[in-house]
């Protein structure tokens, strides 16, 4: 996919622009609304479109992750974009690893937040996310080169992504 395409992605899940599809159902999940360890972030009415967030800190209360799982662009498909934490080494990429299937993630940039990256998730992707076991974020530090894995919990992520159809 090419990276204005990508972009375009990104920003739709960032602002919560909607999609036709998602104009045209009401999505029954409010802002706020918990799913096990995920959390809906809805924009404001009439287009109430909501998204899937799960935020992970450390023990000092710095933001380690966070992960937004939702419907984006024109066809209304499924993205995820992370919020990685600095000190990754870009070149070696990011992986979405969802129950063993790895989905490159595009890295989008890097700022004082942290480095942003962005997967389509396509149908298949969406829906094994949607039943998922295991979800995981990998990449490799910059410093050590070593293998750095982020486990990230499915628990509440099916029911919130049928609360976004």
């Amino acid at each position: 996919m090419k990276l204005a395409a990508l972009l375009s992605v990104a920003a739709g899940l960032a602002l919560g622009a909607p999609s036709p599809a998602a104009a045209a159902a009401a999505a029954p999940a409010k802002d706020g609304q918990k799913f096990g360890n995920w959390v809906a972030s809805c924009a404001p009415a009439p287009k109430n479109d909501c998204l899937l967030v799960q935020t992970q800190v450390l023990e000092g209360g710095a933001r380690l992750l966070e992960l937004t799982v939702g419907k984006a662009g024109t066809k209304g498909e499924y993205a995820a974009i992370a919020m990685l934490p600095l000190g990754i080494h870009i070149p070696s990429g990011v992986i979405l690893v969802i129950d063993g299937k790895q989905s490159p993630m595009t890295l989008l940039k890097c700022s004082h937040d942290g480095c942003q990256a962005v997967a389509p998730l396509g149908k298949a992707n969406a829906a094994l996310l949607a039943k998922a076991k295991t979800i995981l974020i990998g990449m490799v530090d910059e410093v050590t080169r070593k293998p750095v894995t982020i486990t990230v919990s499915p628990d509440g992520l099916s029911a919130g992504m049928a609360a976004l159809k």
